[in-house]
């Protein structure tokens, strides 16, 4: 995986908890989707894309 393509897989959860505290959610409303979304983004860093899928390939 490419430099760029690992720093967007990071770049992403952090958008998506931005947007959660903008829309009105407290940090303590958010951190456990926000701790889920991190161990996701880091499991597809260390495994690729079967981490998602718990080893299944979609297509």
């Amino acid at each position: 995986m490419t430099t760029g393509r690992s720093a967007q897989r990071t770049r992403i959860p952090a958008t998506e908890n931005r947007r959660r505290i903008v829309s009105g959610r407290s940090a303590d409303e958010v951190h456990p989707e926000a701790v889920a979304d991190a161990g996701l983004a880091f499991a597809l860093l260390r495994h690729g894309p079967t981490a998602a899928t718990g080893g299944r390939r979609n297509g």
